[in-house]
């Protein structure tokens, strides 16, 4: 690749941390099939906001008054054609377009290539017999060359609807306030970035042990650890052989990417799972404390305390 492509791929890079130094969590960087540092770069950062996103997430069941402050959604209204006749604020807001940039471009023209023929169908589909899906998940391309994997709610719009719109599309998007993340979560995200080593003349620069398929392979071992969170880690040694890394590379991979040893990345994500089942459910502590890998109540009561300051039932009889 040469290198003013790898020049285009760094801004990307650039662009999603001051996304994400902003408390916009909505967009990520469109993969390549490269399997240089760079493209090891734009999969450490993508993961970045994903973790941060669903921290933010958690933060707001837990905290409200660490929640997300704003409600965005993105409206557009389309003719049958499926081209865009009119938009909200929130479309330049998200995506970077303005109206004279969308208004009669068809709704293709902002949706990553995967996306587009999934568009095609549906257009299709209503013009055939009809009907089309009442939620579709598409991606968006923003102007600066980001991802939004966005979840769309679509509605056919009566004929004596606004001038010529006969489709309405909605997404949703949490966005933090800005005030919350400056300082602390520029720090910790530009900390991650220069783990990979930096350009500058005044800074030594650091070789990472990581590639692309060994960052995907700690990502799959948190979202593993996730799913699974009533499973007992036995040995870290087969935990890694499981997924094709070694033993090293996974204490070594949570500390550089998690910030924490897997076995408190277990016992966090346990946590986060019983804090939202007692607020969220009438199950009983010691079924909770089984779901999530703890050996009893009292031992779940203990850990529970240590985390948040109370105990499993004085947060259930205030929810």
């Amino acid at each position: 690749m040469d290198q003013k492509e790898n020049t285009e791929r760094l801004e990307r890079v650039f662009t999603l941390l001051i996304r994400i130094a902003m408390g916009n969590f909505t967009a990520i960087i469109e993969r390549s099939e490269e399997t240089d540092e760079l493209e090891a770069l734009t999969a450490l950062v993508n993961i970045v906001v994903e973790e941060l996103k669903d921290s933010f997430l958690h933060q707001g069941f837990i905290n409200t008054d660490a929640s997300y402050m704003e409600l965005v959604n993105m409206v557009f209204f389309l003719d049958l054609d499926g081209k865009i006749v009119l938009i909200n604020e929130d479309v330049d807001r998200l995506l970077g377009y303005g109206k004279k940039e969308l208004i009669h471009k068809p709704m293709g023209y902002i949706l990553q290539k995967d996306s587009q023929p999934i568009w095609t169908d549906q257009i299709r589909n209503l013009l055939t017999n009809g009907k089309m899906k009442k939620n579709l998940k598409l991606k968006f391309m923003t102007s600066d060359g980001l991802v939004m994997s966005e979840f769309c709610k679509l509605m056919l719009l009566p004929n004596e609807g606004l001038l010529s719109a006969k489709i309405m599309i909605i997404t949703a998007n949490l966005i933090k306030d800005k005030a919350t993340l400056e300082g602390k979560l520029k720090q910790k995200i530009l900390a991650r970035i220069d783990r990979l080593g930096s350009n500058r003349q005044d800074t030594p620069k650091i070789k990472s042990i990581f590639n692309m398929d060994d960052i995907e392979i700690i990502r799959n071992i948190g979202n593993h650890l996730r799913h699974h969170p009533e499973k007992d880690i036995t040995s870290l040694k087969k935990l890694a052989l499981e997924f094709g890394t070694n033993e090293y590379k996974l204490k070594r991979g949570f500390k550089e990417f998690f910030g924490m040893t897997v076995f408190r990345f277990l016992k966090n994500e346990r946590l986060k799972n019983a804090h939202l089942s007692i607020r969220n459910t009438n199950e009983q502590f010691k079924n909770i404390a089984k779901m999530n890998g703890f050996r009893n109540a009292s031992h779940f009561t203990q850990e529970f305390r240590a985390r948040y300051g109370y105990t499993p039932r004085q947060l259930r009889e205030n929810s």
